[in-house]
C-alpha cells in the first residue's frame, strides 16, 4: 500500500500553504464535517517542542472555510508526562487566539475517561481514553473529522515517525509509561482505534 505525500515549501502565507495541502487531496470540503478535532503536538510549554501556533491558527482558518456544516472545532492535546496541557496553550496566547477564531481548546488530561479495549499487541488491557474522543472519533467516526497536526521532530525511542507518534497524546500519563520500550507497536495499536482523516506535518522548524 502506497501513501500519497505532498511537500509544500513555505513561499507564501501559511493559510495558502495549508489550503494547497488540502487541495492536493480533494479540498477542505471533501474532508471536513461534524465536530472537527485537531490534534497538535504540545509536548512542553515552549515553542521548540510544539506545533507552531501560527500553523495551528492557519489550519483553523482554512477549516472554517469549509462549506459543510461544522459543529465545533477542537484544538487538543495531552502534553508529555509531568507537563500540563493548559500551560502549553498559554504559549503565544494560543488558547486565547484559538477561541478568538471560534475554536475550543481541549485539554485531554482534564477530560473524563472511559476504559476501552485496544486488543493490541502492546495495549493488551483496558486503557482509559478521553470519553469525548471515544464518542466522536470511534463510535461516531463517520460523522466527525480528525486532523493530525504534529511537529516534525525525532524521539529518543521512536526515532522519527513523522506523524504517527502524535497519537500517543490521546492516552493519559499513567498509560503513556506502560510498555514504553515498545513504542512502535504501541502507537500502531492506538492508530488501529483512532485513525486521522488527514495529516499535516509542521516542518516550519525541525527538532532533532
Amino acid at each position: 500500500m502506497k501513501s500519497k505525500v505532498f511537500i509544500k515549501p513555505i513561499n507564501e502565507s501559511l493559510v495558502h500553504c495549508i489550503e494547497e495541502c488540502f487541495d492536493q487531496f480533494g479540498g477542505v470540503n471533501s474532508l471536513i464535517k461534524g465536530n472537527v478535532f485537531i490534534k497538535i503536538n504540545g509536548t512542553f510549554q515552549f515553542k521548540t517542542a510544539m506545533t507552531s501556533p501560527e500553523v495551528i491558527l492557519s489550519t483553523i482558518k482554512v477549516i472554517k472555510q469549509a462549506e459543510n456544516e461544522i459543529k465545533n472545532i477542537y484544538v487538543m492535546d495531552n502534553s508529555a508526562v509531568g507537563s500540563f496541557t493548559r500551560l502549553v496553550f498559554q504559549v503565544d496566547d494560543l488558547a486565547k487566539r484559538t477561541k478568538k477564531l471560534g475554536a475550543k481548546p481541549l485539554y485531554l488530561d482534564e477530560q473524563k475517561s472511559i476504559d476501552i479495549n485496544f486488543n493490541g499487541e502492546v495495549l493488551d488491557k483496558p486503557i482509559p481514553v478521553p470519553k469525548i474522543l471515544y464518542k466522536n472519533l470511534f463510535e461516531d467516526k463517520e460523522e466527525n473529522t480528525y486532523i493530525n497536526l504534529p511537529k516534525l521532530k525525532s524521539h529518543v525511542l521512536a526515532e522519527s515517525t513523522i506523524s504517527i507518534k502524535n497519537q500517543h497524546g490521546l492516552i493519559y500519563d499513567e498509560d503513556k509509561m506502560y510498555k514504553h520500550n515498545l513504542i512502535h507497536e504501541k502507537v500502531a495499536d492506538i492508530m488501529n482505534v483512532f485513525k486521522p482523516d488527514f495529516n499535516i506535518v509542521d516542518a516550519t522548524s525541525v527538532v532533532n
